[in-house]
């Protein structure tokens, strides 16, 4: 992977290998992010597929950013090899932790699976698949 720097708060990356994935890198805002941090309406979707095979989707969800453990409910359209699916019911559960690394946790259930939680802010989270064979970055934000 290289990595570079575009200005005080950007960077580029670029990963050479046979997916040759690139994009930008966004700075986390300032604060403590946990739980609470992830609570509200948010619309999230699929971004930098790494492979042809990654399922694409769209929808709408609400976070109750519980203290110990947040629960993450929605309504998703998924794209699929074999098929689209509309309006699938998803939920999963969420723990982010603000020490030792603010703002990263862990997420469970039909919402990316079983994946790394990223906060970028109060409004934005990021959603990696841990589980996925064809693994996606998945985007949320108010």
């Amino acid at each position: 992977m290289a990595a570079y720097v575009v200005s005080s708060n950007q960077a580029f990356f670029l990963v050479p290998d046979s997916s040759v994935l690139f994009g930008f890198g966004e700075p986390q805002a300032a604060g403590s992010f946990a739980n609470s941090a992830v609570n509200g309406r948010y619309a999230g979707s699929t971004t930098t597929p790494a492979t042809l095979g990654a399922v694409i989707f769209s929808g709408e969800f609400t976070a109750d950013g519980a203290i110990s453990t947040g629960n993450i409910t929605g309504t998703e359209d998924i794209g699929a090899a074999s098929g689209p699916s509309l309006g699938v019911a998803a939920s999963a559960t969420y723990s982010i932790s603000s020490f030792p690394t603010n703002g990263r946790g862990t997420i469970g259930g039909s919402i990316g699976g079983s994946g790394i939680v990223y906060v970028v802010s109060t409004s934005k989270f990021v959603v990696v698949s841990l589980s996925d064979p064809n693994p996606a970055a998945l985007i949320f934000g108010q």
